[in-house]
Parts: C-alpha cells; sequence; structure tokens
C-alpha cells in the first residue's frame, strides 16, 4: 500500500504543511473523557516501516512533524530510541509529541533538554492536580513526578504545551483556580485552558446525569455546569482560557505576567480572570495600542508601577513605531536633561535614529530604556543606560510577532 504521508498530490505543498505520522496506533489509558478509551489494545508499527518513512521525510520538504500517538513514550526504550533516530533528520524539520510526564525516565527527560528549543515541541496533559478527581475519570497520575518533570523541561527552556480541563468530577471552582495556579507556578511554555468536551461514548457522556452536567447539543459538546461548577463559574474559565491565550501562550507577556504575580504575590488565576474580563470589553478589531491600554487598566489597582514592563512589552512587539498607550505630558527640565544626554551618547555611538523614545526601564532599576526605529530596515533596538547614562546593553527585535 502506497505511503499515506507522501502521495503525489501532497508533493507540492510538502513544505507549507504540517504532516501528521503515527508510530504506534491506540492508547494504554482509559480516561473517562477521551475518545482513545473506546479502543482497545494497541498496534506499534513496525521499525522497519518506521526507518523507510524517515528516510523519505528526510528528502520531503517537510518543516513540522506531528506525532499522533496518543502517548509517545508508552514504551520508554522504543520512544527513545525512535527520538534519537529523528536528530538524524534534516535540522530545519521539528517535531510535536505527546508524553505522559510522570512515566519519564531520567535518560529521556536528559534527551529532551539537550536539544534545541525549536526541535522538539512536547505536549504533557494534566488536566488536574486534584487526586480525587484524577481518579474519578481514570488518571492515576504521580503528581510530586509530574510537576517536577515540568519544571525541569521549563528550566530548560523546552517548548511544552501543557493541559487542563474545566469542569472534571468533584473539581469546583477553587479547586481548579488551585490547579492552575499550581501549573502556572511550573512555567510550562504554554497553558491551555479548556473546557470539558461530554464526546459520544465516553463514560462521562453516558453518566453525565450522575454528575449533573448541562452540555451544549452540538459538537464538540463543551458542558455549560456541573455538579461543582456554576455557569458563572465556566464563563470565568472561558474570560481565563482567552486571556492566557492572549498573554501568556501568544509569548508576548508571559515573563511580564510572571513578574507581577511573584514580585505583588497576586494570584495567577484571578490576574488572568481580571484581564480576560477587561478584554471582553474591546470591541474588534481593535489595535495593539487598545490591547495594552486596556491591560494596563485592568491591573493598575494590583500591580505595582505596571507601566514600566508594558512600556517594554509594547515597544518589543510593535514593528514599527506606535503612539504611546498612556497619557504623556510635558517633559520636565530633568526629562530633558536625560534625553540631550542620551541624545548625545547615540550620535557618540554613531547609531542612526529616525524615531527614539524614552521610558522607565522595565527592570525597575534606575536609568533609561531607550528604543530606536532607524529609518532603514526590519528590525528596532531597545539600548538600556544606567542613571549616569552608560550603556550597559543594546537587544536588537526582528519585526515578528504575533497579533493580539
Amino acid at each position: 500500500m502506497e505511503s499515506p504521508y507522501f502521495l503525489e498530490l501532497d508533493e507540492a505543498d510538502m513544505d507549507k504543511r504540517y504532516l501528521y505520522m503515527e508510530t504506534a496506533r491506540g492508547c494504554p489509558y482509559d480516561c473517562a473523557y477521551c475518545l482513545s478509551s473506546l479502543e482497545k489494545g494497541m498496534r506499534r508499527f513496525s521499525d522497519a516501516y518506521l526507518d523507510k518513512t524517515f528516510d523519505r521525510l528526510a528528502n520531503s520538504g517537510v518543516k513540522q512533524v506531528k506525532f499522533l500517538d496518543r502517548t509517545f513514550n508508552v514504551d520508554p526504550v522504543r520512544a527513545l530510541q525512535i527520538a534519537r533516530r529523528l536528530t538524524e533528520l534534516p535540522s530545519s524539520i521539528s517535531f510535536h509529541v505527546e508524553l505522559v510526564g510522570d512515566t519519564l525516565g531520567p535518560e529521556i527527560i536528559d534527551f529532551f533538554t539537550s536539544q534545541a528549543k525549536s526541535r522538539f515541541r512536547v505536549e504533557i496533559g494534566v488536566q488536574s492536580f486534584n487526586r480525587k478527581t484524577l481518579l474519578e475519570v481514570g488518571r492515576f497520575s504521580r503528581l510530586d513526578v509530574l510537576k517536577k518533570v515540568i519544571l525541569q523541561f521549563s528550566e530548560a527552556g523546552v517548548h511544552q504545551h501543557t493541559d487542563l480541563i474545566a469542569g472534571l468530577p468533584y473539581e469546583d471552582y477553587y479547586s481548579f483556580k488551585q490547579s492552575f495556579n499550581t501549573l502556572f507556578s511550573l512555567n510550562p511554555f504554554e497553558i491551555q485552558v479548556g473546557i470539558l468536551k461530554l464526546l459520544h461514548g465516553t463514560r462521562l457522556r453516558r453518566n453525565h446525569e450522575t454528575y449533573g452536567y448541562t452540555f451544549t447539543d452540538q459538537a464538540p459538546y463543551p458542558i455549560t455546569s456541573s455538579s461543582w461548577m456554576s455557569e458563572e463559574d465556566m464563563k470565568s474559565v472561558e474570560s481565563v482560557a482567552n486571556a492566557v491565550e492572549k498573554l501568556y501562550n501568544s509569548q508576548k507577556l508571559r515573563h511580564t505576567l510572571s513578574h507581577w504575580v511573584e514580585e505583588n504575590k497576586l494570584d495567577a488565576f484571578d490576574l488572568f480572570l481580571k484581564v480576560g474580563n477587561a478584554l471582553r470589553t474591546l470591541k474588534h478589531p481593535y489595535s495593539q495600542r487598545d490591547f495594552f491600554r486596556c491591560i494596563a487598566d485592568a491591573v493598575k489597582e494590583d500591580v505595582l508601577l505596571p507601566l514600566n514592563r508594558l512600556k517594554g512589552d509594547y515597544y518589543r512587539l510593535s514593528p514599527i513605531y506606535p503612539q504611546p498607550f498612556w497619557e504623556e505630558g510635558e517633559l520636565d527640565d530633568q526629562g530633558k536633561e536625560v534625553r540631550k544626554a542620551i541624545r548625545n551618547r547615540l550620535d557618540s555611538n554613531k547609531i542612526s535614529v529616525k524615531h527614539m523614545k524614552i521610558v522607565e526601564r522595565a527592570d525597575g532599576k534606575v536609568g533609561s530604556d531607550v528604543w530606536v526605529y532607524p529609518a532603514l530596515g526590519k528590525s528596532h533596538t531597545v539600548l538600556r543606560f544606567d542613571e549616569k547614562y552608560n550603556l550597559e546593553s543594546e537587544t536588537v527585535y526582528e519585526s515578528t510577532h504575533r497579533d493580539a
């Protein structure tokens, strides 16, 4: 049979698409919310078949491969062998694999943490940190091990996507909030906040009355309430999910948010909820200036000096010189002296400037961050000066970013 991965009709566009592949089919787990629980047994494709597939992949022009295996590391030895085989393929190809985090051994953890950040993207389904909830849906996670693995990946800069599901049995609003805050504290690259979907055939769908579920009658059948979470609770979770996607997963404000939570001793879930509710009021289409102003207004009562970091993020994400999103007054005499000193410093360093903006240092220290937009080119630069106008650092940003 002809390989489904390299059909002639797809050849012209292989470099523009994800390639979805399998090394095995089926899942050994029995999660009550998942369609994979309906399939019994597993089938592993032969090494010879995989080697042939990988050989063709090497010359295919494909840039991204996503493995559909429900649990890539179900066989730890085989998983490591395959992962090592993938590193023999062109470095232009990146791979996405789904892992069960608490069953990973030291060797495969070392493998993923030692790879280039763009080479492997791993997905770890957490779903909840509530033990009673996990047992009810058939998940037997070793939570202490899981948290340790996620933290190891975070500290190594691995691009890990983590999942939470709101609405599982025995998880009320405050329990889910705690699950979210626990995961946020581990600093994964992405956090997906999902709403439970009652898929046909799953145990939770069959027993939905037992759990007091109400849900929409159209696919994908998300719940609207449960015996533990009200409709209002679910709407709050949706606001959090939207804010997480816009601010955290986009990488726009990920570090700023973590800093705010730590420095101001905030509840991460509550912070995202406040921002998410504010974002609901924005009328589409909205500009990046509107987006940042909305965030600044939402957090001003909870965050000390929020504009310091927000200004830095705003200019970092603006490929062309933007209008400030905050109210500006006239420069006082000291401000004029600062501007003159920095302008002289730029001239002495022969730095060409079309637009320049001087703002407080994003790190909160005394001094200035100077955002420079040149007359030509597709990049902009931030120059960091200390309180005596000595240049401490220079960082160049290319004009690539995700939209708000």
